[in-house]
């Protein structure tokens, strides 16, 4: 008795990450639990409790978190490049905008 639940728990655990690598490498196409669930060769009602069971939160919560994640850094990185674009320019002249360079001012 004592294997088996050992077993459970450790098909549970691989199943749970491999729905992690799944999700992570699919955010950007958000994932239905269908499909995440076919993925992990499991219905979606058993991924949806072990998931929640294992992870603390549903698969849709964990993608919303991946995905803001993304988002976070994507919005990071395009605020430092544009930092490092303005500060490349010494020219006071040289308005820059959001969208990079602008016009010059006269």
């Amino acid at each position: 008795m004592r294997d088996a639940l050992l077993d459970d728990h450790a098909r549970h655990y691989a199943t749970v990450a491999r729905a992690i690598a799944y999700i992570r490498a699919n955010a950007y196409r958000q994932p239905a639990l269908s499909e995440i669930a076919t993925a992990v060769s499991l219905s979606e009602h058993h991924l949806q409790r072990v998931f929640s069971e294992w992870a603390g939160v549903s698969p849709k919560r964990f993608l919303q978190y991946v995905t803001k994640e993304h988002a976070r850094r994507a919005l990071r990185e395009s605020s430092e490049k544009e930092h490092m674009e303005r500060s490349e320019c010494d020219d006071p002249r040289v308005a820059v905008g959001a969208g990079g360079f602008v016009g010059v001012r006269t």
